[in-house]
C-alpha cells in the first residue's frame, strides 16, 4: 500500500492589505485631529495655528505615502503574484526578489536566497542584482512552478515538517530542489524522510510505477547514499522478476547512469520475454527500443548463459565434509547421482533461465526421497545450502554474461 502524507504549512505574512492601511489612514487622522483640538484649547492663538498646520501637515503626508500605487500587489511567500489593479500597501521590511517560474511570478523574500551557496546566487543572477522589479524576474526551472511553490512552502515551515503527514510528492521534491539549491537545512532533513520512506514496512515502491523508481534512484544518486540506492535497487529487481514492471525501463535508466546490478538483471529479465524470438531467429527490438549497443547485451548473455547451464547441469554445486560424517565420499557420490536424476526430468523452463532452472533443481531434490536416504542428515543440508549459495552468486553476477563489465 502505498503511504498516505499530507503537509503541515505555516504562512508568514509579508504585506498588510489594503483594509489595514485603510484602518491605519483613519487612525492617524483621527488621532491627529484629537491632539489638535486639545492643544488650541491650552495655548495661545499664535501656538494653535502652528500646530494645526503641523497636524494637518502630517496627515496630508502619512495618507500620501500609505496611498502610493505599486506595479503588482505584493503576495505572501510563496504565492503567485497576479497581474492586477494598484492596491494601498505598507513597505515590507524584509527585501525581497521576483522570481518567475515557467508561467508564474512569485515574490520571494532574501532569505531564502541567502541559504545557496554564492555560484548558485551567481548562476541565477542574483547577485547580479535580477528580480528586483517584477520586469527583470528572477528566471527558474528544471522544475515546475508548483513544485516550487512547495519548497517554498516547506522552507517557511521548517523545522516543523512532519514527513508522515506529507505527501510523498512533496518529500521527492523538498529533496530535489534542496540539492538543486544547495539549501543544506532542508537537505539535512531530506534525507532522514527519504530513508523512512524506502524502509519502511508499507513503501510505495511496492506498488509504485517504473517513473517512481526513477525518480527516487535519481536522488539517492545525487545525494550519493548507496545503502538507499542498493535498496531501491533490490525492490525494483525483485518486482522484475516477479513480472511486475517492464524491464525495457530499468534497461534504459541502469545502462545510461552505469548501474551494472540493475542492468544485468533487466537484461535477463527482457532476455526471458524475447528468448523464443531470439531461439526461432527473429528479431526482438520492436520500434528500435534498444541501441545496437543494447542488442548486443542481449544476444551476448542468450548464449553466454546458455553455455553456463550446459556446463552446471553435468557438474552439480560441491560442499565440504562436515564434522562427524562417517563416509563422505558417498555422500558425494550420491548427491551427484541424484542431481543428475533431477536435472534430466521435463522442465518447463527454457535453459537459458540459469536461475530458474536452478530454482526447478533445488525445488525438486527438497522432495526427493533418495536423497534424505543416501546422504546423512548434515551432508544433505550442506548440499541443498551449496546449491541455494550458487543460484545467489550467479545473480549478483549476471552482468558478466552480458559483457558489462
Amino acid at each position: 500500500m502505498a503511504m498516505a502524507y499530507k503537509l503541515k504549512l505555516r504562512h508568514g505574512r509579508l504585506s498588510s492589505s489594503s483594509k489595514d492601511d485603510s484602518e491605519s489612514t483613519s487612525s492617524s487622522q483621527s488621532t491627529s485631529s484629537s491632539q489638535a483640538t486639545s492643544s488650541s484649547q491650552s495655548t495661545s492663538s499664535s501656538q494653535s495655528a502652528t500646530i494645526s498646520q503641523s497636524a494637518s501637515s502630517s496627515q496630508t503626508t502619512s495618507f500620501s505615502q500609505s496611498t502610493s500605487s505599486v506595479p503588482f500587489p505584493i503576495p505572501r511567500a510563496g504565492t503567485m503574484a497576479e497581474p492586477g489593479p494598484s492596491k494601498a500597501v505598507q513597505t515590507c521590511v524584509q527585501p525581497q526578489r521576483f522570481v518567475r517560474v515557467k508561467d508564474r511570478l512569485f515574490k520571494v523574500s532574501d532569505n531564502f536566497f541567502q541559504q545557496m551557496p554564492p555560484e548558485i546566487r551567481d548562476a541565477i543572477k542574483y547577485s547580479a542584482g535580477l528580480g528586483k522589479t517584477p520586469e527583470k524576474p528572477i528566471l527558474l526551472d528544471n522544475h515546475s512552478a508548483g513544485q516550487f511553490k512547495q519548497f517554498l512552502d516547506a522552507d517557511e515551515a521548517y523545522p516543523s515538517l512532519d514527513v508522515n503527514a506529507m505527501p510523498l510528492d512533496n518529500i521527492l521534491t523538498i529533496g530535489e530542489l534542496s540539492f538543486q539549491y544547495r539549501v543544506k537545512k532542508l537537505a539535512s532533513w531530506f534525507l532522514p524522510a527519504f530513508a523512512t520512506v524506502i524502509l519502511s514496512p508499507h513503501t510505495p515502491l511496492r506498488q509504485s510505477s517504473d517513473s517512481l523508481y526513477i525518480r527516487m534512484l535519481k536522488l539517492s544518486i545525487c545525494y550519493r547514499n548507496s545503502s538507499l540506492s542498493s535498496s531501491i535497487q533490490t525492490k525494483w529487481v525483485t518486482r522484475l522478476h516477479w513480472r511486475q514492471l517492464s524491464p525495457i525501463p530499468a534497461l534504459l535508466f541502469a545502462d545510461r547512469y552505469d548501474i551494472q546490478g540493475l542492468l544485468g538483471h533487466a537484461c535477463y529479465v527482457f532476455l526471458m520475454t524475447v528468448e523464443p524470438r531470439i531461439k526461432a531467429s527473429q528479431g526482438f527490438n520492436d520500434e528500435n527500443v534498444l541501441s545496437p549497443r543494447q542488442v548486443t547485451y542481449i544476444l551476448s548473455g542468450y548464449h553466454s548463459l546458455q553455455a553456463y547451464w550446459r556446463t552446471l547441469k553435468g557438474n552439480p554445486p560441491e560442499f565440504d565434509a562436515p564434522p562427524g560424517c562417517a563416509d563422505h565420499l558417498q555422500c558425494r557420490t550420491a548427491w551427484r547421482m541424484r542431481w543428475m536424476a533431477v536435472v534430466d526430468r521435463p522442465c518447463s523452463v527454457p535453459e537459458v533461465d540459469v536461475l530458474g532452472r536452478l530454482i526447478f533443481m533445488e525445488r525438486n531434490l527438497k522432495e526427493d526421497s533418495l536423497l534424505g536416504v543416501c546422504l546423512s542428515s548434515q551432508c544433505r543440508s550442506l548440499a541443498l545450502k551449496a546449491l541455494s549459495e550458487k543460484r545467489e552468486q550467479i545473480s549478483s553476477q549476471l552482468h558478466h554474461h552480458f559483457d558489462l563489465s
